[in-house]
Protein backbone atom coordinates (compact mmCIF):
# COMPACT_ATOMS: atom_id res chain seq x y z
CA UNK A 1 0.00 0.00 0.00
CA UNK A 2 2.84 2.34 0.92
CA UNK A 3 4.68 1.74 -2.38
CA UNK A 4 1.46 2.22 -4.35
CA UNK A 5 0.95 5.62 -2.70
CA UNK A 6 4.55 6.63 -3.48
CA UNK A 7 4.05 5.53 -7.09
CA UNK A 8 0.93 7.70 -7.44
CA UNK A 9 2.76 10.70 -5.99
CA UNK A 10 5.66 10.22 -8.44
CA UNK A 11 3.25 10.02 -11.38
CA UNK A 12 1.54 13.24 -10.26
CA UNK A 13 4.91 14.99 -9.96
CA UNK A 14 5.89 13.87 -13.48
CA UNK A 15 2.56 15.10 -14.88
CA UNK A 16 2.99 18.49 -13.18
CA UNK A 17 6.52 18.82 -14.57
CA UNK A 18 5.34 17.97 -18.09
CA UNK A 19 2.50 20.51 -17.87
CA UNK A 20 4.93 23.21 -16.73
CA UNK A 21 7.42 22.43 -19.51
CA UNK A 22 4.75 22.26 -22.22
CA UNK A 23 3.31 25.53 -20.94
CA UNK A 24 6.75 27.13 -21.07
CA UNK A 25 7.35 25.94 -24.64
CA UNK A 26 3.95 26.68 -26.10
CA UNK A 27 2.41 29.62 -24.31
CA UNK A 28 5.64 31.58 -24.02
CA UNK A 29 5.97 31.27 -27.77
CA UNK A 30 2.40 32.43 -28.43
CA UNK A 31 2.25 35.52 -26.22
CA UNK A 32 3.67 38.87 -27.31
CA UNK A 33 5.97 39.57 -24.39
CA UNK A 34 8.61 42.03 -25.55
CA UNK A 35 9.28 44.99 -27.79
CA UNK A 36 10.87 43.63 -30.95
CA UNK A 37 11.52 47.03 -32.51
CA UNK A 38 15.24 46.87 -31.70
CA UNK A 39 15.70 43.42 -33.23
CA UNK A 40 16.59 43.88 -36.86
CA UNK A 41 15.45 41.80 -39.82
CA UNK A 42 18.37 41.37 -42.25
CA UNK A 43 18.02 40.79 -45.99
CA UNK A 44 20.57 38.70 -47.87
CA UNK A 45 21.01 37.25 -51.37
CA UNK A 46 21.88 33.69 -52.26
CA UNK A 47 21.79 31.37 -55.26
CA UNK A 48 18.39 30.08 -56.35
CA UNK A 49 17.96 26.32 -56.91
CA UNK A 50 17.15 25.33 -60.48
CA UNK A 51 13.54 24.74 -61.52
CA UNK A 52 13.97 20.95 -61.50
CA UNK A 53 15.00 20.96 -57.84
CA UNK A 54 12.24 23.40 -56.88
CA UNK A 55 9.61 21.27 -58.61
CA UNK A 56 10.98 18.20 -56.84
CA UNK A 57 10.57 20.00 -53.51
CA UNK A 58 6.92 20.77 -54.26
CA UNK A 59 6.24 17.19 -55.37
CA UNK A 60 7.84 15.70 -52.25
CA UNK A 61 6.02 18.09 -49.94
CA UNK A 62 2.67 17.17 -51.48
CA UNK A 63 3.48 13.45 -51.29
CA UNK A 64 5.49 13.08 -48.06
CA UNK A 65 5.06 16.32 -46.12
CA UNK A 66 3.22 16.78 -42.83
CA UNK A 67 -0.11 18.52 -43.36
CA UNK A 68 -0.64 21.10 -40.64
CA UNK A 69 -4.26 20.93 -39.51
CA UNK A 70 -5.57 24.11 -37.79
CA UNK A 71 -8.31 22.05 -36.13
CA UNK A 72 -5.62 20.15 -34.23
CA UNK A 73 -3.31 23.06 -33.34
CA UNK A 74 -5.74 25.68 -32.00
CA UNK A 75 -5.83 27.45 -35.37
CA UNK A 76 -2.13 28.33 -35.22
CA UNK A 77 -0.91 26.87 -38.52
CA UNK A 78 -2.09 25.50 -41.86
CA UNK A 79 0.15 24.31 -44.66
CA UNK A 80 2.58 21.51 -45.47
CA UNK A 81 5.97 20.97 -43.84
CA UNK A 82 8.87 18.61 -44.55
CA UNK A 83 11.61 18.36 -41.93
CA UNK A 84 15.31 17.56 -42.26
CA UNK A 85 14.87 13.79 -42.05
CA UNK A 86 12.36 13.83 -44.91
CA UNK A 87 14.55 16.13 -46.99
CA UNK A 88 17.57 13.90 -46.36
CA UNK A 89 15.58 10.91 -47.59
CA UNK A 90 13.82 12.43 -50.60
CA UNK A 91 15.68 15.65 -51.57
CA UNK A 92 19.31 15.28 -50.36
CA UNK A 93 20.57 17.64 -53.06
CA UNK A 94 18.76 20.51 -51.31
CA UNK A 95 20.90 19.90 -48.21
CA UNK A 96 24.12 20.14 -50.23
CA UNK A 97 22.83 23.29 -51.93
CA UNK A 98 22.34 25.25 -48.68
CA UNK A 99 24.27 23.56 -45.90
CA UNK A 100 27.78 24.58 -46.84
CA UNK A 101 30.48 27.13 -46.01
CA UNK A 102 29.40 29.45 -48.84
CA UNK A 103 26.00 29.91 -47.22
CA UNK A 104 27.51 30.41 -43.76
CA UNK A 105 29.94 33.00 -45.13
CA UNK A 106 27.04 34.84 -46.81
CA UNK A 107 25.23 35.04 -43.48
CA UNK A 108 28.35 36.07 -41.57
CA UNK A 109 28.98 38.93 -44.00
CA UNK A 110 25.43 40.21 -43.43
CA UNK A 111 25.22 40.01 -39.64
CA UNK A 112 28.91 40.09 -38.69
CA UNK A 113 28.45 37.09 -36.38
CA UNK A 114 29.80 33.61 -37.03
CA UNK A 115 26.88 31.19 -36.98
CA UNK A 116 26.64 27.44 -37.51
CA UNK A 117 24.09 24.85 -38.54
CA UNK A 118 22.46 22.55 -36.00
CA UNK A 119 23.89 19.01 -35.74
CA UNK A 120 22.43 16.28 -37.94
CA UNK A 121 20.44 14.94 -34.98
CA UNK A 122 18.19 18.03 -35.05
CA UNK A 123 15.12 17.23 -37.16
CA UNK A 124 14.56 20.93 -37.89
CA UNK A 125 18.14 21.51 -39.00
CA UNK A 126 16.66 22.55 -42.35
CA UNK A 127 13.02 22.27 -43.37
CA UNK A 128 10.50 23.31 -46.01
CA UNK A 129 7.12 25.00 -45.75
CA UNK A 130 4.58 25.12 -48.58
CA UNK A 131 1.70 27.63 -48.44
CA UNK A 132 -1.32 26.99 -50.67
CA UNK A 133 -4.96 28.15 -50.54
CA UNK A 134 -5.76 29.48 -47.04
CA UNK A 135 -2.45 28.40 -45.47
CA UNK A 136 -0.85 30.56 -42.78
CA UNK A 137 1.39 30.58 -39.71
CA UNK A 138 0.15 32.54 -36.69
CA UNK A 139 2.31 34.87 -34.60
CA UNK A 140 4.90 33.11 -32.45
CA UNK A 141 8.45 33.13 -31.13
CA UNK A 142 10.91 30.43 -32.20
CA UNK A 143 12.17 28.03 -29.56
CA UNK A 144 15.82 28.35 -28.61
CA UNK A 145 17.07 25.52 -26.42
CA UNK A 146 20.74 26.47 -26.68
CA UNK A 147 22.85 28.69 -24.43
CA UNK A 148 23.73 31.02 -27.34
CA UNK A 149 21.71 33.09 -29.81
CA UNK A 150 19.53 31.38 -32.42
CA UNK A 151 18.76 33.05 -35.74
CA UNK A 152 16.41 31.89 -38.48
CA UNK A 153 16.98 32.21 -42.22
CA UNK A 154 13.81 32.17 -44.34
CA UNK A 155 14.37 31.83 -48.09
CA UNK A 156 11.38 31.75 -50.49
CA UNK A 157 12.33 29.75 -53.57
CA UNK A 158 8.94 29.78 -55.27
CA UNK A 159 6.08 32.31 -55.25
CA UNK A 160 3.57 33.17 -57.96
CA UNK A 161 1.90 36.50 -58.70
CA UNK A 162 -1.13 35.59 -56.55
CA UNK A 163 0.97 34.88 -53.46
CA UNK A 164 -0.18 36.67 -50.29
CA UNK A 165 1.75 34.55 -47.76
CA UNK A 166 4.32 37.07 -46.51
CA UNK A 167 6.71 37.30 -43.56
CA UNK A 168 5.26 39.64 -40.92
CA UNK A 169 6.68 41.06 -37.68
CA UNK A 170 4.82 42.63 -34.77
CA UNK A 171 6.20 45.15 -32.27
CA UNK A 172 4.72 47.82 -30.01
CA UNK A 173 4.10 50.08 -33.01
CA UNK A 174 2.09 47.48 -34.97
CA UNK A 175 2.70 45.01 -37.79
CA UNK A 176 5.29 45.19 -40.56
CA UNK A 177 5.27 42.97 -43.64
CA UNK A 178 8.66 42.08 -45.15
CA UNK A 179 8.19 41.01 -48.76
CA UNK A 180 11.08 38.75 -49.70
CA UNK A 181 12.00 38.60 -53.40
CA UNK A 182 12.88 35.25 -54.92
CA UNK A 183 16.66 34.62 -54.69
CA UNK A 184 16.75 36.65 -51.47
CA UNK A 185 16.09 35.74 -47.83
CA UNK A 186 15.68 37.27 -44.41
CA UNK A 187 17.60 36.55 -41.24
CA UNK A 188 16.23 37.36 -37.80
CA UNK A 189 16.41 36.36 -34.15
CA UNK A 190 13.16 34.42 -33.93
CA UNK A 191 13.41 34.06 -30.17
CA UNK A 192 13.13 37.84 -29.82
CA UNK A 193 11.01 38.83 -32.83
CA UNK A 194 7.28 38.05 -32.80
CA UNK A 195 6.55 36.89 -36.35
CA UNK A 196 4.02 35.16 -38.59
CA UNK A 197 3.18 34.30 -42.19
CA UNK A 198 0.05 35.96 -43.54
CA UNK A 199 -2.79 33.93 -45.08
CA UNK A 200 -2.35 32.58 -48.59
CA UNK A 201 -4.79 33.51 -51.38
CA UNK A 202 -6.93 30.96 -53.21
CA UNK A 203 -4.59 30.73 -56.22
CA UNK A 204 -1.37 31.60 -54.42
CA UNK A 205 1.67 29.42 -53.87
CA UNK A 206 4.76 30.01 -51.75
CA UNK A 207 7.57 27.58 -50.99
CA UNK A 208 10.20 28.53 -48.42
CA UNK A 209 13.40 26.99 -47.09
CA UNK A 210 13.93 27.58 -43.36
CA UNK A 211 17.35 27.19 -41.75
CA UNK A 212 17.98 27.75 -38.01
CA UNK A 213 21.50 29.06 -37.31
CA UNK A 214 23.25 29.04 -33.95
CA UNK A 215 25.90 31.10 -32.25
CA UNK A 216 26.71 28.18 -29.95
CA UNK A 217 24.84 24.90 -30.18
CA UNK A 218 25.11 23.71 -26.59
CA UNK A 219 21.97 22.60 -24.77
CA UNK A 220 21.50 22.38 -21.01
CA UNK A 221 19.68 19.46 -19.35
CA UNK A 222 16.57 21.62 -19.02
CA UNK A 223 16.88 22.58 -22.68
CA UNK A 224 17.05 18.90 -23.66
CA UNK A 225 13.80 18.23 -21.82
CA UNK A 226 12.10 21.20 -23.48
CA UNK A 227 13.39 20.06 -26.88
CA UNK A 228 11.91 16.57 -26.42
CA UNK A 229 8.61 18.07 -25.34
CA UNK A 230 8.67 20.33 -28.41
CA UNK A 231 9.06 17.33 -30.70
CA UNK A 232 6.09 15.60 -29.07
CA UNK A 233 3.97 18.76 -29.08
CA UNK A 234 4.70 19.57 -32.75
CA UNK A 235 3.83 16.03 -33.78
CA UNK A 236 0.58 15.88 -31.82
CA UNK A 237 -0.59 19.40 -32.72
CA UNK A 238 0.75 19.32 -36.32
CA UNK A 239 2.78 22.52 -35.92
Amino acid sequence: MKYKFIGIILILIIIIILVIVIGTNYYYGKKFHSDSSNNKVYYFSFYLPNSKLINKCVTCLLKYGTKLNPNKNFNNAKGIKLNYNGIKKYIPELIYFYMNNIFLKTIEDVINIKLNFAPVSEQYRLFLRLYLDGDFLDYHYDNNFTIGKRFTAVIPILANDENTAEFQVKNKDGNTIYKIPISEGVLYNGSKIYHSITKQSKNGIRLAVIIPLYEKYKISAYGQIRKKIRDITYKKLTL
